[in-house]
């Protein structure tokens, strides 16, 4: 089975003065291949507080806007292995971050960036966040049975016309076989 791999964005704590994100108490947390992005706090920790109990192992995570108090550990922080930077997702157009995609855009620092003990379906170096890794090939939003698409960028139905992937994996009628009609205006025909 496939490690479990986690992106959490546009979270906020609700009670809590710190820990946007991801608050730990007494706790023993590994975050691998993960993005924290956009995250709130009212105190510190905009993306992850862990108190001086917690223990906190971190390789390969990106945390985006970068705060010099965005992640706080106040226990022990092991193999602290991080990115700050935009992860350049393929698509942030929506005001609602559910309707993102968040595939990396190519030239993404997200892509082959990921620990190296982990890597892609395709065999090559993992990308961190949710479509990186090996089971960032698995995903099924609608349920159709078709994997959704899971390298950089959108789908590319030229290069890869019969992998298999989903190019719309929030729709359960757009699949590899279904047959989409592509109308072209040509001026001075019809």
């Amino acid at each position: 089975k496939p490690p479990s791999l986690l992106s959490l964005r546009g979270s906020m704590s609700g009670g809590l003065d710190s820990g946007g994100a991801l608050y730990l108490r007494s706790s023993n947390a590994t975050l691998l291949n993960t993005v924290f992005l956009d995250n709130r706090a009212h105190g510190e920790g905009w993306a992850l507080y862990a108190d001086e109990d917690s223990d906190v192992t971190a390789s390969s995570v990106l945390v985006w806007p970068e705060r010099a108090d965005a992640v706080v550990v106040e226990g022990t922080l092991s193999e602290a292995e991080g990115l700050w930077g935009d992860p350049s997702f393929y698509s942030t157009d929506s005001a609602l971050p559910h309707c993102w995609d968040v595939h990396p855009s190519w030239g993404s620092p997200l892509i082959d960036a990921g620990d190296s003990g982990v890597l892609d379906p395709d065999g090559g170096p993992g990308d961190i966040g949710a479509y990186g890794g090996p089971g960032g090939g698995e995903w099924d939003l609608d349920r159709d049975g078709y994997p959704e698409w899971w390298q950089p960028g959108g789908y590319d139905q030229v290069r890869y016309p019969s992998e298999g992937w989903d190019s719309d994996d929030r729709d359960p009628l757009v699949n590899p076989e279904t047959v989409e009609l592509l109308v072209v205006d040509v001026p001075g025909v019809g």
